[in-house]
């Protein structure tokens, strides 16, 4: 067994909400919950990043340290949500939420309203993305104001207000079922969520009759080079025209259309978010998949079942797939009652 010892702001976010969620529903007490929690807040290490208190890109799992130097709003943000669901849940004190908040320099990050972050590069603007709506709203808890690229919908839009959010989002480019299924998961459906997710079911849901394959798009870690993959739908291409898959990674062997069809994935914890917001036969369809190929012993789920075949990553599992996967289970019950 080959485990990994570095993650992500938002890998970490995952975990807690996942946490949450097995208390919730009682597979860990509530004492075991918050002393998990405790752990990981207590060992976030904060870095000067120009000389600004905040945590870095990548953190180690297996001692306080970092892993890898830089900042991500993003990551960072949604930890910070995470950490508000497990003060609301009783699990995390406030105070100790609090102290961790007023270490960071995170409104020194924003400038009008907009959210940057830094790399190798410096810093980079990160307002003209997916993740900043949802930040928005679950940072507004924080007394953080943050601008949204999208126009702000009505509680019940209309045709014309639809179109307006289809051309911001066209704007910015591919996006999958996260962050809004996380964003409605975590925060409660919004109109905005509600529209975008009703647009990505009902493209997946299209392209599977047109095609036989089945869609399931979101961010999803690889086993293998370039080990990480963005798939999502641009909604102002036609068709099958619409589906991206991406990489980051700028070798060109990476972007050859031979390599993305090995790498389209159905992913997992995508497939639990569907089935928990939008019941169909189409996503009981994903989640019976999922549930019958990618069980991994111990270890929960593998990150995502290939396309191609059928047959799921190989023993590849992580902390943000899992944590994401209990969340949606948390949700679909309390629906339910």
């Amino acid at each position: 067994l080959v485990i990994s010892n570095q993650a992500t702001m938002w890998d970490l976010a995952s975990q807690i909400q996942g946490i949450v969620a097995a208390s919730q529903l009682g597979l860990v007490t509530a004492d075991d919950a918050g002393l998990r929690i405790e752990k990981i807040l207590n060992n976030i290490p904060i870095k000067l990043i120009d000389g600004l208190r905040l945590p870095p890109l990548f953190v180690k799992t297996d001692r306080r340290a970092v892993f890898r130097s830089g900042f991500d709003f993003c990551d960072t943000g949604r930890f910070l949500i995470a950490l508000d669901t497990a003060t609301m849940a009783g699990l995390l004190p406030e105070t100790m939420a609090a102290v961790f908040f007023a270490s960071l320099d995170l409104s020194a990050t924003l400038r009008d309203g907009r959210p940057f972050s830094h790399g190798r590069s410096g810093w980079s603007d990160g307002f003209a993305n997916h993740c900043t709506p949802y930040l928005a709203r679950g940072l507004a808890k924080w007394g953080l104001t943050i601008a949204s690229p999208y126009p702000a919908l009505p509680d019940t839009p209309s045709g014309d207000d639809r179109m307006r959010l289809l051309y911001s989002i066209a704007q910015i480019g591919a996006y999958g079922t996260e962050p809004p299924l996380l964003e409605a998961t975590e925060l409660g459906p919004s109109p905005t969520t509600l529209c975008m997710a009703d647009v990505l079911f009902e493209a997946q849901l299209r392209s599977f009759e047109t095609t036989g394959r089945l869609k399931c798009v979101s961010e999803t870690s690889l086993n293998m080079k370039p080990w990480f993959a963005y798939q999502g739908l641009r909604v102002d291409l036609p068709g099958e025209a619409g589906w991206v898959i991406r990489t980051g990674d700028p070798d060109p062997q990476f972007a050859t259309e031979t390599f993305l069809n090995q790498i389209e994935a159905i992913s997992s914890k995508a497939a639990f978010l569907w089935a928990a917001h939008y019941p169909h036969p189409y996503s009981a369809r994903l989640l019976a998949l999922v549930r019958s190929t990618a069980r991994v012993p111990d270890l929960g789920f593998s990150v995502g079942v290939f396309v191609r075949d059928g047959t799921p990553m190989q023993g590849y599992s992580d902390i943000n797939t899992n944590g994401v996967i209990l969340s949606a289970i948390a949700y679909a019950l309390r629906k339910t009652g």
